[in-house]
């Protein structure tokens, strides 16, 4: 890979150009079209991507501004790598009818709407909230606890 400094006159670089990719940290690389861009695996990780997204977006200042602190430029990152964690999705089904219910309820009150890909995969809004309060480090809080301090 190339190193770019001052790509195309100019101070920064990112994104496609013809068959080039540049990247923010002015990395060079050919694009590469997937061969089978909808397998199950990668419209399963498209949609926790999409949900963790959701999630970020709806984290109130003072969450975003604690996640910064503690793991600085790389917040982002390390919440979206503990969301797509498989850990939560396991407990997650684990949990008693009821208290998927629960979850529900409060995500959808929370303002988390349920998910649906093209090929009718589907995550509930209760596990996008799970995967939240897993992401967060705040599984031994009550679910409108964690939506008040979430949301703050």
């Amino acid at each position: 890979m190339a190193r770019v400094t001052m790509p195309l006159a100019s101070f920064t670089a990112s994104g496609r150009f013809g068959p080039l990719v540049y990247d923010r940290r002015g990395i060079v690389r050919r694009f590469v079209f997937p061969q089978q861009p909808d397998t199950n695996k990668q419209v399963h990780r498209r949609l926790i991507f999409k949900a963790a997204t959701i999630v970020a977006s709806l984290a109130g200042e003072q969450r975003k501004s604690e996640y910064m602190a503690q793991y600085s430029a790389g917040w982002y990152t390390q919440m979206i790598k503990r969301f797509c964690d498989a850990e939560p999705h396991v407990e997650y089904e684990s949990l008693d009818p009821q208290q998927q219910e629960e979850y529900d309820d409060a995500a959808i009150a929370g303002g988390i709407a349920p998910l649906t890909t093209a090929t009718e995969e589907q995550m509930t809004a209760g596990e996008i909230l799970y995967r939240a309060v897993y992401a967060f480090g705040q599984q031994d809080i009550e679910i409108d606890e964690f939506m008040n301090w979430w949301k703050s």
